[in-house]
């Protein structure tokens, strides 16, 4: 019985063809593969310079650590801690003159940015020269050349003033605005998207202090839209 309904439903009813499952999807299965296969090679549009995606500092041997007791690494995240003593300074590492910082990537990544932090406590200009590392491993490709100074950076303060008005719970808030300077050496260089296992700074010509050491805070490099 059940199987003369069965056909009695397929051969009078007009069922209509159901839907693809991806019939409004946005992008076809090819793409979404292309889409993660491009992310994968981007290193998930993260940082592939931090120690946590896989980075280390294969120059560590030469490099100085310049602070004691605490995390110097520029691949480090924890960037902000300052040691207790006040004759310490904020975590940074140092390359004498003619030596190089390089940083390693777990495997060859598309990148378009790098960022780097130099020292910028006081008024220094350090000449150097900033390289990516070809996936070869080996071939190397200039994107900074110069003195990597302090700017000058206009940063709004402000200092509020509270007047309470008995409406309610409504106030007005008066704020007066000040403008301080502040220095930062963050660098942004931008540079055409290109497979990249590494990167070089190099201590071409020291500080305008003491002419002798590079000293960087972070380095950064990723894949930007």
């Amino acid at each position: 019985m059940k199987l003369l309904l069965l056909f009695f439903l397929l051969e009078y009813l007009d069922f209509a063809p159901l839907p693809a499952a991806d019939a409004n999807a946005k992008f076809s299965q090819n793409d979404l593969y292309i889409l993660r296969e491009a992310s994968i090679i981007r290193g998930n549009y993260k940082d592939v310079a931090s120690q946590f995606n896989g980075a280390l500092l294969s120059s560590a041997r030469k490099t100085i650590f310049w602070t004691l007791g605490i995390e110097n690494s520029p691949l480090r995240n924890l960037l902000y801690y300052y040691p207790p003593d006040p004759n310490l300074h904020q975590g940074h590492v140092v390359a004498r003159l003619g030596e190089s910082i390089i940083v390693e990537f777990l495997q060859a990544y598309e990148i378009n940015t790098v960022r780097f932090w130099m020292w910028d406590n006081d008024d220094r200009q350090t000449d150097i020269q900033v390289l990516t590392i070809a996936a070869d491993r080996r071939t190397e490709k200039f994107i900074y050349d110069g003195n990597a100074q302090a700017k000058i950076l206009p940063i709004q303060k402000s200092s509020s003033v509270f007047i309470l008005i008995i409406k309610k719970i409504n106030c007005i808030h008066l704020v007066k605005l000040e403008f301080i300077n502040f220095k930062m050496t963050l660098h942004v260089v931008k540079l055409s998207d290109q497979l990249v296992s590494g990167l070089k700074f190099y201590n071409r010509g020291g500080n305008s202090l003491d002419h002798q050491y590079m000293s960087i805070i972070k380095i950064q490099a990723f894949y930007a839209f």
